[in-house]
């Protein structure tokens, strides 16, 4: 299955305690479709308190919320 995103290459602290695993790619952060690392830059710099993160893991759509 080809998709396009952002591959997470390593998880420390913050994002392993959030649920993220090496090897996910990120979808979509609260909505907006993710392409490219500067996207995700954009995606973190937003002012929010709840997040919503898109990835496909092992072929399946996952959504991670939290609240930050």
């Amino acid at each position: 299955m080809a998709a396009e995103g952002v591959v997470v290459t390593g998880v420390e602290d913050l994002a392993a305690r959030l649920g993220f695993q090496p090897g996910d790619i990120v979808l979509g952060v609260n909505g907006r479709p993710i392409a490219t690392p500067d996207d995700v830059a954009r995606a973190a710099g937003e002012r929010t308190n709840r997040w919503a993160v898109d990835l496909l893991r092992q072929g399946q759509t996952v959504r991670l919320r939290f609240r930050l």
